[in-house]
């Protein structure tokens, strides 16, 4: 009976043991769940992002970046689509469990006050540039340009010719001679191409926190694919004013921004119309119409005579 009950002590212990390990567990588990959900309800802008292919070092510096300005987590799936499910109960607002779909197993969320563009804008900016590996899709044309590399003349004279780049060879380095787009958009990246990518230092792709969805508590709204590509759209807000400006201008609207130029216009079409029609100009149309006059005139009197 003795050896019976010394038997089950190392069991009970263990049993114990276990226990207190799991209220651990479960305490810390709901802290982090209490905390995502104060997150969640405390902040206007939730981001869910990617860190696929993010070096560490790359994702501490835009934390630290954002410090002040958003707060990061990374957090299991399951954990994040429990606190928005809570917070969505809490806040009253069903519109924020429509972000939960767009959560994935390594994913980064962000809260902010910042606007969720403004902040997507951020993280565009934090992007780096990266060499392109063998077997990438190209997001966009590849082109390489004509002109003087810092490569020297030697092996990688051949390389260049097996992608069919014409080249030269000026002081000793190796020149290209036309311009060449080696791989088209969509196409995939051969092993060639992304060496002779990496030798003249052409980076194609770039790494950062990819945006995936954004929800903004203002307006109740879940944003699907809120990429920020601020070149791209300075470049299409110069081409809307430069196209408005035109028309504006040909109609003569009377806006503040074209005003002077339309009063410019006016003054030009003035001088041309007025080089048209000189002082000499209109003597001589006014001597033609007083000469036809007098001859219709005589005509008419000379039919009347042969009348009478």
């Amino acid at each position: 009976m003795e050896a019976k009950i010394m038997a089950e002590k190392p069991e009970k212990k263990e049993e114990k043991k276990m226990k207190k390990i799991e209220t651990k567990v479960s305490a810390r588990k709901l802290k982090i769940l209490d905390e995502l959900v104060k997150l969640l309800i405390g902040h206007n802008t939730v981001i869910i992002s990617s860190l696929k292919g993010m070096p560490s070092a790359q994702f501490q510096k835009i934390r630290k970046k954002l410090k002040g300005r958003a707060a990061i987590k990374v957090i299991k799936k399951n954990v994040m689509a429990r606190a928005m499910e809570e917070a969505s109960k809490k806040k009253g607002e069903e519109h924020l469990k429509e972000i939960e779909k767009y959560l994935e197993e390594g994913s980064a969320v962000l809260f902010s006050e910042l606007d969720a563009f403004e902040l997507a804008g951020i993280l565009a900016d934090e992007r780096v540039l990266v060499k392109a590996k063998p077997g990438q899709i190209a997001l966009q044309d590849i082109q390489i340009d004509a002109g003087q590399t810092d490569i020297p003349a030697g092996p990688m004279i051949s390389e260049f010719g097996s992608i069919g780049i014409k080249i030269g060879i000026e002081q000793g380095k190796i020149t290209v001679k036309e311009s060449k787009t080696l791989v088209k958009q969509g196409e995939k990246i051969s092993e060639g191409v992304a060496g002779i990518l990496a030798k003249i230092e052409i980076l194609p792709f770039s790494i950062g926190l990819e945006p995936i969805a954004a929800f903004d508590a203002k307006t109740g709204k879940t944003y699907a694919g809120i990429k920020v590509n601020k070149h791209e759209a300075l470049e299409t807000f110069k081409k809307s004013f430069s196209d408005a400006r035109a028309l504006a201008i040909s109609v003569s609207y009377p806006a503040a921004e074209v005003i002077s130029m339309i009063i410019a216009k006016a003054a030009m079409q003035e001088k041309a119309v007025a080089a048209l029609i000189k002082p000499e100009t209109g003597k001589e149309q006014v001597a033609s119409s007083a000469e036809t006059s007098t001859q219709e005139t005589k005509s008419t009197q000379g039919e009347n005579l042969q009348g009478g």
